[in-house]
């Protein structure tokens, strides 16, 4: 799967220009592969991804807050039952089966994500996710 056509600020990449990358000159820079993969799900395969440096440090910063998110799980202490997460979750996989159902929408199915994302922390920060909560 890849998108339309890949640019590089605004033009479009190609040798002759010499403006093009390899996912090895990418890693040997210090990015993740999986930074790189997510900069490149995040774009619908039907559109031109303009592809920059400052846009894949905000693919790392989105991974960074999924990430810091799974670490924070542990902070989950409550007790109780798991109606909130699993509300949210279900909202989650809704919205995300959905855009995946609407053309293959991965932008929209990696915002579902980062909505779970705000919900899950919302709820850590209220007290209200459970430990049962957080395996939903």
């Amino acid at each position: 799967m890849h998108v339309k056509h890949l640019m590089i600020d605004n033009e479009t990449m190609s040798k002759s220009k010499g403006n093009f990358f390899t996912i090895p000159d990418l890693r040997e820079r210090g990015h993740s592969a999986e930074a790189i993969r997510y900069l490149l799900a995040g774009s619908h395969y039907r559109k031109p991804l303009n592809f920059g440096f400052e846009p894949l440090q905000h693919a790392k910063a989105a991974l960074e807050r999924v990430h810091g998110l799974v670490a924070r799980l542990d902070e989950a202490s409550g007790e109780g039952g798991e109606e909130k997460a699993a509300e949210a979750c279900a909202d989650a996989r809704r919205v995300f089966d959905a855009a995946l159902a609407d053309d293959l929408n991965t932008p929209e199915a990696l915002a579902a994500v980062h909505g779970l994302v705000g919900r899950a922390n919302s709820l850590l920060a209220e007290g209200a996710l459970t430990r049962r909560g957080r395996r939903a």
